[in-house]
């Protein structure tokens, strides 16, 4: 529900960290490991948190663990083969879900990835 905003799909499951998602949630820094720089995202009203892998030049997201409100790993995501549908803007284009014993679970895999095109009205009409 509206109070778990955590439990909603989000841009973030696509491997970006939407502005959208700033005020209801706190990034904390935990450090780099090579080139990417790590944060753990947690919503200000929720127990459970996200550590995310974020590249410095393309600005997603590559790696994500998600853990439970008690702190144990649930799935982890990675996030692979970024595209750049509109000049310095990247979004990836494959994300694997793995389990938490590393298990390959799903494979999502985007093509003719559009961003923020003009929408023809006459979709909205039933």
């Amino acid at each position: 529900g509206s109070g778990h905003p955590g439990k909603r799909q989000s841009l973030l499951d696509l491997g970006l960290v939407p502005p959208e998602l700033f005020p209801l949630f706190t990034a904390t820094y935990v450090g780099k490991e090579g080139t990417q720089l790590i944060y753990d995202i947690k919503p200000k009203e929720d127990r459970y948190y996200d550590r995310v892998w974020i590249d410095p030049v393309t600005h997603i997201t590559t790696k994500r663990k998600h853990f439970n409100q008690d702190g144990k790993l649930i799935m982890w995501f990675k996030y692979k083969n970024p595209v750049e549908p509109r000049p310095k803007m990247y979004v990836p284009s494959i994300v694997e879900v793995y389990n938490p014993s590393n298990k390959l679970a799903a494979i999502t895999d985007y093509r003719n990835v559009k961003v923020n095109l003009p929408v023809d009205d006459t979709i909205f009409d039933f």
